[in-house]
């Protein structure tokens, strides 16, 4: 696991699982660890936000934009990092595309 380094948020964690699959995303927690979401921060934010756990869990719209805002304006930094922490076959963009 590692932290993400382009942003923090209060009261939640956000990390790169180092041995991930594709699509590039990032994992985000309440530090009560009451859900998690991975956010797809390639993507716009309509398809941005997928539940983990439970599936049905929602973000607060204040939350959401938080993330998406943040996300968006760090998208190079947030790749660069999901290509430093995961496996060469997982790197983006993959070889051949």
């Amino acid at each position: 696991m590692a932290k993400v380094r382009a942003f923090g948020l209060n009261g939640l964690e956000l990390w790169f699982n180092t041995n991930d699959h594709l699509e590039p995303h990032f994992h985000v927690s309440p530090t009560s660890d009451d859900w998690e979401f991975r956010v797809f921060f390639l993507e716009a934010e309509t398809l941005m936000f997928e539940a983990k756990r439970p599936k049905n869990a929602k973000l607060s719209g204040r939350i959401r934009r938080q993330l998406a805002q943040n996300s968006s304006a760090n998208r190079q930094e947030l790749l660069d990092q999901w290509n430093e922490v995961v496996p060469e076959e997982h790197k983006y963009p993959r070889k051949g595309r």
